[in-house]
Protein backbone atom coordinates (compact mmCIF):
# COMPACT_ATOMS: atom_id res chain seq x y z
CA UNK A 1 0.00 0.00 0.00
CA UNK A 2 2.76 2.74 0.85
CA UNK A 3 4.27 1.66 -2.56
CA UNK A 4 1.39 2.55 -4.17
CA UNK A 5 0.90 5.99 -2.40
CA UNK A 6 4.49 6.47 -3.09
CA UNK A 7 4.14 5.54 -6.71
CA UNK A 8 1.27 7.49 -7.17
CA UNK A 9 2.95 10.91 -5.63
CA UNK A 10 5.54 10.38 -8.10
CA UNK A 11 3.13 10.56 -11.08
CA UNK A 12 1.43 13.24 -9.64
CA UNK A 13 4.72 15.24 -9.35
CA UNK A 14 5.82 14.42 -12.98
CA UNK A 15 2.81 15.66 -14.42
CA UNK A 16 2.23 18.52 -12.16
CA UNK A 17 6.34 19.82 -13.80
CA UNK A 18 5.03 18.81 -17.11
CA UNK A 19 2.26 21.32 -16.69
CA UNK A 20 3.46 23.77 -14.74
CA UNK A 21 6.61 24.22 -17.67
CA UNK A 22 5.96 27.98 -18.63
CA UNK A 23 5.31 29.43 -21.85
CA UNK A 24 8.85 30.08 -23.64
CA UNK A 25 7.62 33.53 -24.55
CA UNK A 26 11.57 34.88 -25.35
CA UNK A 27 12.15 31.86 -27.25
CA UNK A 28 8.79 32.98 -29.62
CA UNK A 29 10.16 36.81 -29.62
CA UNK A 30 14.01 34.90 -30.89
CA UNK A 31 12.25 32.90 -33.41
CA UNK A 32 9.96 35.75 -35.02
CA UNK A 33 13.32 37.92 -34.89
CA UNK A 34 15.42 35.36 -36.96
CA UNK A 35 12.32 34.95 -39.51
CA UNK A 36 12.68 38.69 -40.05
CA UNK A 37 16.47 38.86 -40.50
CA UNK A 38 16.37 35.85 -42.51
CA UNK A 39 13.35 37.69 -44.69
CA UNK A 40 15.56 40.88 -44.85
CA UNK A 41 19.04 38.98 -45.82
CA UNK A 42 17.06 37.94 -49.06
CA UNK A 43 15.92 33.86 -47.91
CA UNK A 44 12.98 33.96 -49.81
CA UNK A 45 14.90 34.14 -53.24
CA UNK A 46 17.92 32.23 -51.95
CA UNK A 47 16.52 29.69 -49.43
CA UNK A 48 12.82 29.83 -49.89
CA UNK A 49 12.38 25.86 -48.24
CA UNK A 50 14.07 26.59 -45.24
CA UNK A 51 12.11 30.44 -44.65
CA UNK A 52 8.71 28.02 -45.26
CA UNK A 53 9.57 25.93 -42.79
CA UNK A 54 10.76 28.45 -40.41
CA UNK A 55 7.20 30.42 -40.81
CA UNK A 56 5.34 26.77 -40.23
CA UNK A 57 7.17 26.03 -37.39
CA UNK A 58 6.55 29.53 -35.76
CA UNK A 59 2.87 29.06 -36.70
CA UNK A 60 2.60 25.82 -35.07
CA UNK A 61 3.47 27.65 -31.74
CA UNK A 62 0.93 29.31 -31.13
CA UNK A 63 -1.39 26.20 -31.30
CA UNK A 64 1.11 24.13 -29.05
CA UNK A 65 0.32 27.16 -26.43
CA UNK A 66 -3.53 27.04 -27.06
CA UNK A 67 -3.19 23.12 -26.00
CA UNK A 68 -1.52 23.67 -23.32
CA UNK A 69 1.64 22.01 -24.54
CA UNK A 70 4.44 24.31 -23.60
CA UNK A 71 7.21 21.09 -23.96
CA UNK A 72 5.72 21.16 -27.94
CA UNK A 73 5.48 24.82 -28.11
CA UNK A 74 9.27 25.38 -26.61
CA UNK A 75 10.85 22.54 -29.84
CA UNK A 76 8.49 24.74 -32.49
CA UNK A 77 10.29 27.91 -31.77
CA UNK A 78 13.59 26.07 -31.59
CA UNK A 79 13.12 24.78 -34.85
CA UNK A 80 11.99 27.57 -36.42
CA UNK A 81 14.98 29.55 -34.83
CA UNK A 82 17.07 26.60 -36.63
CA UNK A 83 15.56 26.88 -40.20
CA UNK A 84 15.56 30.61 -40.03
CA UNK A 85 19.51 30.44 -39.25
CA UNK A 86 19.73 27.67 -42.00
CA UNK A 87 17.97 30.17 -44.34
CA UNK A 88 20.77 32.81 -43.95
CA UNK A 89 23.38 30.88 -43.82
CA UNK A 90 22.09 29.41 -47.35
CA UNK A 91 21.35 33.02 -48.31
CA UNK A 92 24.22 34.38 -47.64
CA UNK A 93 26.46 31.56 -49.43
CA UNK A 94 24.26 31.42 -52.28
CA UNK A 95 25.01 35.71 -52.28
CA UNK A 96 28.98 34.96 -52.41
CA UNK A 97 28.74 32.46 -55.11
CA UNK A 98 26.72 34.84 -57.07
CA UNK A 99 29.21 37.95 -56.18
CA UNK A 100 32.40 35.71 -56.66
CA UNK A 101 31.01 34.53 -60.47
CA UNK A 102 30.14 38.17 -60.86
CA UNK A 103 33.84 39.35 -60.77
CA UNK A 104 35.07 35.95 -62.13
CA UNK A 105 33.09 37.33 -65.25
CA UNK A 106 34.17 40.87 -65.11
CA UNK A 107 37.84 39.34 -64.85
CA UNK A 108 37.64 37.16 -67.69
CA UNK A 109 36.28 40.23 -70.07
CA UNK A 110 39.12 42.82 -68.79
CA UNK A 111 41.82 40.02 -69.60
CA UNK A 112 39.87 40.11 -72.95
CA UNK A 113 39.59 43.64 -73.47
CA UNK A 114 43.53 43.91 -72.90
CA UNK A 115 44.37 41.01 -74.89
CA UNK A 116 42.96 42.63 -77.86
CA UNK A 117 44.26 45.95 -76.86
CA UNK A 118 47.91 44.56 -76.79
CA UNK A 119 47.03 42.86 -80.55
CA UNK A 120 46.16 46.26 -81.51
CA UNK A 121 49.38 47.84 -80.23
CA UNK A 122 51.54 44.93 -82.06
CA UNK A 123 53.55 46.30 -85.15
Amino acid sequence: MKKVHILLLALLGSLVSCASQPVPVAMFDDAREQILQAEQAGAENFAPLELRSAREHYAGIQSAVDRNDNERAAWMAEKSIIDSQLAIAKTVAAMARANSQSQKDRNAALRLDLGQANEGNRP
